[in-house]
């Protein structure tokens, strides 16, 4: 059951943060048309900013498990380690990269928090082989990088209306369900079927 909601948020979070990563320079591009002191127009920027939010989501799962459990003290030094290691990597990165760098350090961070939680979740309490975290979390970023690059190959026009917009949002929202759908079929078969049961159920 865990490994179901697993997938099916994982699914949920590379649909929504893949149309964010596409759209959002877009969407920067026309609330700040009119303002010329500062150029927002900063892809890179935005797609970092996705990622975080995107590591953030991936987490709940496992830290809601974790928490449900009861295992505060297990997992405290890794939110000791996560405040210290963002504001370490921001530092530096900030140096070398301007503002950009902070995000990096804030995603650092967060992949390191995320995936203590993950990791203790799966050994202590689901009992399940690492190796199919990294199989979701690995399909879940290439995923989400194969539809933020194809939109980078075919990209989507500068200087649109608000009508427009929406509009386009609503083809890479289609376009990023159905590859997303596509991968859930090739590579979840286990989930896909495990679904049936639950399907039954409520017929």
């Amino acid at each position: 059951t865990f490994r179901i909601v697993e997938w099916g948020l994982f699914s949920v979070c590379i649909v929504i943060f893949s149309t964010t990563a596409v759209m959002l320079t877009p969407f920067v591009e026309l609330y700040t048309q009119s303002v010329t002191d500062v150029n927002y127009i900063r892809p890179l920027f935005a797609l970092a900013m996705t990622l975080v939010a995107m590591m953030n989501s991936m987490r709940l799962p496992y830290q809601l498990l974790t928490e449900a459990a009861g295992h505060f003290k297990q997992t405290r030094n890794g939110s000791i380690l996560e405040v210290v290691l963002n504001i370490l990597v921001s530092l530096v990165m900030l140096y070398f990269f301007g503002i950009i760098g902070v995000i990096i350090g804030t995603f650092a961070a967060s992949v390191v928090r995320t995936t203590q939680f993950a990791v203790h979740a799966m050994k202590h309490i689901l009992h399940l082989p690492v190796v199919a975290l990294l199989k979701s979390y690995g399909l879940a970023m290439v995923t989400f990088l194969l539809i933020v690059g194809l939109f980078r190959i075919f990209p989507i026009p500068m200087g649109l209306s608000i009508v427009s917009w929406v509009l386009y949002a609503a083809l890479v929202f289609v376009v990023s369900t159905a590859i997303t759908g596509v991968v859930g079929l090739i590579f979840h078969k286990e989930q896909l079927f495990g679904l049936k049961p639950y399907l039954l159920k409520k017929k």
